[in-house]
């Protein structure tokens, strides 16, 4: 095929439903089974629904529209409700309602955008969206393949989520809940071995798989707990600060007025880049070398653990190589490599504690870089920080080989969504696709050694 498809506008392809949205007030709101769905996804649950089966939902305001962290467009399915935060369309007799989500997810839509402070895209605007518009048929062929990488993508974010809740419980049990040394403790009262009793507790599939020995660990924890300005914590484990973890670094934005400074290859690491992500592989904004010599001394390596300070407080990313972040970010910068995968779920573990020093009265959150280095955390010996890493490691660095996956496939998806360019044969998409490339093929990068 080498004609191009044509171009028609979004309105033309669609029915558009918005007049039958409903905003409820979050305090009005009943819970029940139904999605509550806004701008970016699931909001709540309720227990009611004003929409069944497929419909198309595009954000209709919100900083998203811009930075596209998330999808602009996405699917609903069954039984829902929609706000009016969220366009809601289904494809006519000309389009296929998924096709048009892949359509809208390839298109670049900053020129039909309102709004200098919070972006909007009104329903005029929408409909003046243009799509390629191929036959209904390519239009399901499209569709078979692109869900079949959905698909894909789905399964490692779920196995993703399901390592980093093992490394996450694990953390719990030894540095916040103190399960081995309790168990000790317990064990000596009862006359029992409190090795063993430890060991038992310390029993989990994931430590089992790097081989360590349950006992060898077990006998890194005391038997013995003593008063802390933090409360009780094992003996010969202390109390410091953040500064006694490494150096920490506010980071910068370097100078707009200088293009040369700006897009390359050196990760600038800003909040939006850190939802929902253990590691910071992807970011909007890049330095070029330049840039970032320019401000030598706000680099942050590999294994830095980034933790947002300003304004939306308590999101932490793991840097996977050289970068830099903004002034909303406050980075450590571990003295030891083996402690990144503490610090990561320690500041973690104190978000609620990060947002509440940030208050302070003020209406915008800011935690300084002061206040920062000086949080006190608990400190345990080092080794029991480094056999913690040596099974915390395995799971993140399978965690980062899923992003690494998923990288790839939502590539393969970029390259062969719906475009304006001349239309390619299908069977030579899916073939491109889906032979050559294992996910086992990839490489990871390794952080903590």
């Amino acid at each position: 095929m080498s004609a191009e498809w044509p171009l028609v506008p979004l309105g033309n392809l669609t029915v558009n439903l918005d007049s039958r949205r409903k905003p409820v007030k979050e305090a009005d709101r009943k819970p029940g089974p139904y999605p509550y769905y806004g701008a970016s996804g699931i909001v709540d649950y309720v227990d009611g629904y004003l929409f069944e089966g497929d419909h198309l939902l595009i954000a209709e305001d919100g900083e998203n529209l811009r930075t596209r962290q998330l999808p602009i467009a996405f699917m609903a399915t069954g039984k829902f409700w929609v706000n009016n935060h969220a366009h809601i369309v289904v494809g006519n007799d000309k389009a296929d309602t998924q096709y048009l989500m892949y359509a809208l997810r390839n298109t670049d839509i900053s020129g039909f955008l309102t709004g200098a402070v919070m972006p909007k895209l009104t329903q005029g605007n929408l409909n003046r969206i243009p799509l390629p518009c191929p036959s209904i048929d390519i239009q399901r062929d499209i569709v078979q393949i692109l869900g079949s990488l959905d698909d894909k993508i789905e399964i490692n974010r779920q196995i993703n989520q399901t390592l980093e809740q093992m490394a996450q419980a694990i953390f719990k049990s030894w540095f916040v809940d103190f399960d081995p040394v309790h168990a000790k403790v317990q064990a000596i009262k009862e006359g029992r071995d409190p090795i063993e009793a430890a060991a038992r507790v310390i029993g989990n599939p994931a430590i089992e798989q790097v081989g360590a020995s349950l006992r060898e660990i077990a006998e890194l924890f005391p038997s013995e707990f003593v008063e802390s300005e933090l409360g009780l914590i094992p003996k010969r484990w202390g109390v410091k600060p953040v500064s006694d973890w490494g150096r920490v670094v506010c980071g910068k934005t370097p100078s707009k007025n200088m293009p040369k400074y700006y897009g390359a290859d050196v990760p600038f690491i800003k909040i939006p880049d850190m939802h929902a992500n253990m590691f910071a592989t992807h970011t909007t904004d890049s330095l070029s070398d330049l840039g970032s010599k320019s401000q030598f001394n706000k680099q942050v390596p590999k294994g830095s653990v980034c933790v947002s300070c300003i304004a939306t407080v308590g999101k932490v990313v793991i840097a996977t190589q050289d970068s830099h972040t903004n002034q909303q970010i406050n980075s450590i910068v571990p003295s030891k490599p083996y402690y990144t995968p503490y610090l990561y779920f320690t500041m973690k573990e104190l978000s609620g504690h990060l947002h509440d020093l940030a208050s302070g009265g003020s209406a915008t959150l800011n935690l300084n870089t002061g206040n920062f280095s000086k949080i006190k955390t608990v400190f345990p010996t080092d080794s029991v920080l480094s056999s913690y890493s040596s099974v915390a490691s395995r799971l993140m660095d399978k965690i980062l080989n899923g992003y690494s996956s998923n990288s790839h496939w939502l590539n393969c998806a970029t390259s062969c969504s719906p475009s304006s360019s001349p239309a390619r044969s299908v069977s030579v998409m899916s073939n491109s696709m889906f032979g050559q490339y294992n996910d086992e093929s990839v490489e990871t990068v390794e952080i903590y050694r």
